[in-house]
């Protein structure tokens, strides 16, 4: 989990930079133009490169030969057997939600990343109105500065968390990461000061530890759950758990982004008043800025302390199911 998410991580580099990019005079007349123009260029990198995987990976197939029936046994037609497959599918769907140690890891990923989702965009809006005063292409740029030292940091978090987690194991790492990320909000509101613009970066590398931890440790959490479930029913259904997992992320961001917008227009932000913003405007979008991804986060942490999958309970597990696998258990 720790390279897969070191990986995933790279795209980050370039992402911080879109808005000055969509802000560049020279190369677009108005941000709306830059935004159509930078959506093209992405959507056509994410087509070229989305398909390398079908292209390159080739799986290791192998058509299973198709049992005969028992003499007496009635054939499933093709109706019968899409049935059969759904209410296989929906038990092992209604199973899957009720595994406990799993809910709280889909609650903790909720929390932390649809937090940081909410006010994503709030970032912005603070550097280019209250700590720039309303200048876009210089508030444009701090923010991009800031997201990428952002991402810069999130390759250390990475390893440092790798390695806590191996060392104490992943729920106290959990802790560590996302405190360190709380920490790194509440400084947000010390350090995003108009008299001193460059403190913007300071709060970054603190930050990273939250989403670089989550992903980090939540892919190898599920695992240990993976193994739990499959010594209590014999079934390894990882495929079950994992796509559950990831519906939560990204039904939960859809509704983050969604939030997000609302809590911009209780601000009062007025884009026709740029740098003349009100005070209760800017108050707000610190406030919310602050407040929200901490509180979330801080949710996440009091839900994962009661996870009941420890190191020596998970590595039990697991030679149980070996010793199963051998014929032994």
């Amino acid at each position: 989990m720790g390279v897969q998410n070191f990986i995933g991580q790279l795209a980050y580099l370039v992402s911080p930079w879109f808005l000055w990019v969509m802000t560049y005079k020279p190369w677009f007349a108005t941000p709306t133009e830059g935004a159509k123009g930078l959506a093209i260029a992405v959507g056509v990198v994410a087509m070229v490169i989305g398909i390398l995987p079908a292209i390159m990976l080739r799986e290791r197939f192998v058509q299973a030969p198709a049992a005969l029936p028992t003499p007496g046994t009635p054939v499933e037609t093709g109706g019968a057997a899409l049935r059969r497959n759904m209410a296989t599918f929906f038990k092992g769907f209604a199973s899957t939600i009720r595994t406990k140690p799993f809910l709280k890891l889909c609650g903790a990923t909720f929390l932390v990343f649809n937090g940081f989702i909410m006010i994503s965009s709030f970032q912005s809006y603070v550097i280019i109105y209250y700590v720039f005063g309303g200048d876009q292409e210089a508030g444009a740029r701090y923010a991009g500065l800031n997201g990428t030292l952002g991402a810069f940091s999130t390759f250390g978090v990475i390893m440092i968390v790798t390695w806590l987690a191996t060392q104490v194991g992943k729920r106290k790492a959990f802790f560590f990461s996302t405190g360190m990320s709380v920490l790194g909000y509440a400084l947000k509101w010390f350090c995003y000061d108009p008299e001193r613009p460059w403190l913007v970066l300071i709060p970054a590398p603190l930050i990273a530890f939250g989403l670089g931890g989550l992903f980090t440790l939540m892919g190898s959490m599920i695992a240990d759950v993976v193994d739990e479930d499959e010594l209590a029913c014999s079934q390894r259904r990882e495929g079950m758990f994992g796509s559950i997992y990831w519906w939560v992320v990204k039904v939960g961001m859809a509704a983050a982004l969604a939030a997000g917008g609302f809590l911009l227009n209780a601000t009062g932000f007025d884009v026709a008043l740029g740098g003349a913003q009100t005070e209760r405007t800017l108050l707000l979008l610190r406030v919310f800025d602050v407040v929200i991804p901490m509180l979330t986060s801080m949710l996440a942490i009091w839900l994962i302390a009661a996870y009941p999958i420890t190191e020596e309970r998970a590595h039990g597990v697991r030679k149980q199911l070996e010793l199963r696998r051998a014929g032994k258990g």
